[in-house]
């Protein structure tokens, strides 16, 4: 199991493209290739998934946070050259926006509670906070598990319950957004913390937990 960011902020390879937004491509034990979130320039997502060896088109699987541009902009130019996939929405986007994906993707999936949506990931379902839903994705492998966040608006107290509810194995790490998230005494004993796009408080993570921190951006690739 292989989770590469491929758009953010900070490029930290010659070749590739930075820009305000997010993605990550994970890569299964089987060698399904699913994508979370789409940045927000779709022709900077396909250049960075070129430059890092994916082929867009052995996609199978479109899973989207949220309904912010930075997140989902870059859908529509992926699905022009890929149209043969599942994208996987929380259930509470507005019924034009699911139309939108619907007609030029092979099926939208609507998802509210946790969902299987490949061999070793899972949606642990949408969360709300004020008027927007967001969903967190969870890679997995022999009973470890890494959170996957686009930003983390609904903060991480919520997906950390629901995980523990689901009781199917230890967390050990975390990627991606994590917007003005500020209890960072939850992360205390993970093993991986990767503050991406838009957290505000990375350098008090990278502090207190030195060993743990990893720097954030296009070609970070984390294994499991």
């Amino acid at each position: 199991m292989q989770v590469t960011v491929v758009y953010d902020n900070v490029a930290l390879h010659p070749g590739l493209k930075a820009s305000w937004g997010f993605s990550a491509l994970i890569k299964g034990e089987d060698g399904s290739l699913s994508l979370f979130d789409t940045g927000w320039d779709g022709s900077l997502l396909l250049h960075n998934l070129k430059a890092l060896g994916f082929n867009p088109s052995e996609i199978g699987v479109v899973a989207i946070s949220h309904s912010h541009w930075d997140h989902l902009g870059g859908l529509s130019a992926f699905l022009a050259v890929n149209p043969n996939v599942k994208v996987y929405v929380p259930s509470s986007f507005s019924e034009n926006l699911k139309g939108a994906i619907a007609s030029k993707a092979e099926r939208v999936v609507e998802v509210s509670k946790p969902t299987r949506i490949a061999k070793g990931l899972l949606s642990l379902g949408e969360f709300r906070v004020g008027g927007l839903a967001e969903q967190y994705l969870l890679a997995e492998k022999d009973g470890e598990l890494l959170l996957l966040s686009g930003c983390a608006h609904p903060g991480l107290e919520e997906p950390f319950r629901r995980l523990r509810e689901l009781g199917i194995g230890r967390l050990i790490g975390v990627v991606g957004g994590l917007h003005g998230f500020r209890n960072l005494h939850l992360l205390e004993g993970l093993k991986i913390i990767a503050p991406c796009h838009c957290t505000q408080y990375k350098e008090e993570i990278a502090r207190l937990y030195p060993e743990a921190f990893k720097p954030c951006g296009v070609g970070l690739t984390l294994k499991l």
